[in-house]
């Protein structure tokens, strides 16, 4: 296999933890997940969400010096990162993965994974993508994150299933 590390990035509900798990099982490769670090993080400290704001760089800086340590070992892994502050870095031996699906789509699927209606998870899903990304270009100093020109391979999930977006990954890291 060309690859010993795969970065899995892209906007909310494009499928990036659904593509993570796929792929462990049939890599069978260990995975470290920004949204379980982060779930995890914020137990262990008890944190409210003002906390979690009032340390956002902080935070940021903890989880890209984690992920650079993992894309710098020489092991298999899997890590789910809605984005990576080292994107733009040529990362040898790491393939770089966007997802993407239609704006529709990840309406739909926040709706559905939330039990909410399309007209309250496209809004919501608006109003956090749009507040994440301005804190995230003051972080990092960029914001064009999910530029396909930073990435190896970029799959749109939009009218594909889990299996079919696994299938595809999976066939291309071993090719």
């Amino acid at each position: 296999m060309r690859y010993q590390r795969a970065l899995i990035s892209g906007r909310r509900a494009t499928g990036k933890s659904t593509l993570l798990w796929e792929l462990q099982k049939r890599l069978n490769w260990p995975i470290f997940s920004i949204s379980m670090f982060l779930r995890d993080y914020i137990r262990q400290y008890n944190l409210t969400p003002q906390q979690v704001d009032e340390r956002r760089v902080e935070i940021a800086k903890d989880i890209d010096g984690r992920i650079l340590n993992l894309l710098s070992s020489s092991n298999n892994v899997l890590i789910e990162a809605k984005v990576y502050g080292g994107i733009k870095k040529n990362l040898p031996g790491t393939a770089k993965i966007l997802l993407t699906a239609s704006d529709n789509t990840r309406y739909q699927r926040n709706a559905f994974r939330e039990g909410i209606s399309f007209d309250k998870a496209k809004k919501r899903v608006i109003k956090k993508e749009t507040e994440w990304e301005q804190k995230m270009a003051k972080i990092l100093g960029f914001n064009d994150f999910f530029d396909p020109k930073y990435y190896d391979l970029v799959v749109d999930t939009t009218n594909l299933t889990r299996e079919q977006v696994a299938d595809k990954v999976e066939t291309w890291l071993k090719s």
